[in-house]
């Protein structure tokens, strides 16, 4: 890291970075070159899932091109909300309307007595919304955090009455269950889930915010070969390669769904096209990268919470 940060390494072009290992030293020291500068490239953001380019740059500068891209979002388990007859969330519901429908959730369905439907299953450490809270109040790059607040206080008391009050299945989420209401499976909402039905994840109340799994290429400024690699990754961005990743079954970046419903996106994978994701979940997809940040993952920021 230390010679790639001094220009000692200039025979390496570019990095495929993930943003949960975000290479904030390389960031914050201008490792990388600012795709400003290449108009094709910077252009084809605009085509792309709304806060994209946002979570791609720093001090206004885009260090990276995406390769692969994905969200969260909650898989409704409809025949088990048909028989509870509860009405959707609100898109933007809260963590504090969350522990409201997780109590209208609990069912006995089979007469025995015994509540025997969650909302969903989740483990109880780390709790769930710190991830939206570490996006906010935590400054990968600077190195600072906050949690004297009260959107992390309130949360954290809401988390543990949670669990007290038995609302959440305290298990990892393996498999679909007919008894769990929305199906919690990480890293899985992209352009490939077809018709399923998904519903945001539960937000902060002071600010919405979900987070995004982003793989990138990230371009050394220093790099010997830099005009080579700006032509690369032009290339990349265009149509016929971006169609034929997508055949692939490799999530996509591009926010109109017509993009890839083309014959050409079905050729390579297994002689069938992926499963396109419908038009509603594209609308879904695109509000959510909108108000989304990359998940950057660090053990010293997992908490674990004692009943």
């Amino acid at each position: 890291m230390t010679k790639l940060m001094s220009g000692q390494m200039d025979d390496i072009g570019m990095l495929l970075v993930k943003s949960m290992d975000m290479p904030e030293s390389l960031i914050i020291n201008n490792f990388f070159y600012d795709l400003n500068n290449c108009p094709g490239i910077a252009e084809k953001f605009n085509l792309m899932f709304d806060g994209l380019k946002d979570s791609l740059s720093y001090n206004g500068k885009i260090f990276g091109v995406p390769f692969f891209v994905v969200t969260d979002a909650w898989k409704v388990n409809t025949e088990l909300m048909d028989t509870l007859k509860l009405d959707y969330p609100e898109e933007n519901w809260t963590w504090d309307d969350f522990y409201l429908y997780a109590k209208e959730a609990r069912r006995n369905l089979n007469g025995d007595g015994k509540t025997d439907t969650y909302i969903v299953e989740l483990m109880m450490t780390p709790p769930f919304f710190m991830y939206q809270y570490n996006s906010i109040y935590f400054d990968v790059y600077q190195k600072t955090a906050d949690y004297n607040t009260e959107e992390f206080i309130n949360p954290l008391k809401l988390w543990k009455k949670i669990y007290k009050e038995d609302l959440v299945e305290n298990t990892h989420h393996r498999i679909e269950k007919d008894y769990i209401l929305f199906m919690y499976k990480a890293w899985d909402f992209g352009t490939c889930v077809g018709d399923d039905t998904y519903i945001c994840k539960p937000t902060l109340k002071s600010k919405r915010i979900y987070n995004n799994y982003i793989s990138f290429f990230m371009v050394n400024k220093k790099a010997i070969n830099l005009n080579e690699c700006l032509d690369s990754l032009e290339i990349y961005l265009s149509d016929e390669v971006q169609r034929i990743n997508y055949g692939y079954g490799i999530n996509g970046f591009y926010k109109e769904r017509s993009f890839y419903d083309t014959a050409e996106a079905a050729i390579l994978y297994r002689g069938e096209p992926p499963n396109l994701t419908c038009s509603d979940n594209f609308i879904l997809l695109n509000t959510i990268f909108k108000y989304s940040k990359p998940h950057v993952f660090r053990d010293e920021l997992d908490i674990l919470i004692y009943m």
